[in-house]
């Protein structure tokens, strides 16, 4: 089971709150993901609902970052969050491509 320390303190999924909650769902799928399957593409569907802007901030980075990393190949993120989408695709713009739902797809990799 997934469990969350804080110092002494050991918390379980029903003492977590629900950003917690949230955040601990997104690793753990990065995590399965990486080390149980070959997928190339994992897809996210609003991963920053429910949290706070700078746990926003943090878990859109750590997609960022299992992409960098090469955890997986490519993360496909939903979310309404359009500024925090396009800090991270001016950050990283070799590896973050904002796509709204009425447009066709660009290929990040072709420039």
């Amino acid at each position: 089971g997934i469990r969350l320390n804080y110092g002494e303190v050991t918390l379980d999924p029903e003492d977590m709150s629900g950003c917690e909650r949230a955040i601990a769902g997104v690793i753990v799928r990065i995590l399965v993901a990486a080390a149980v399957t070959h997928i190339p593409t994992l897809w996210f569907d609003e991963p920053l609902e429910h949290l706070d802007p700078r746990r926003r901030v943090s878990v859109a980075r750590t997609l960022v970052q299992a992409a960098a990393a090469g955890t997986i190949r490519q993360v496909v993120a939903t979310t309404y969050e359009e500024g925090i989408a396009r800090r991270l695709a001016a950050a990283a713009p070799d590896l973050v491509g904002v796509v709204y739902a009425d447009e066709a797809p660009t290929d990040l990799a072709a420039g």
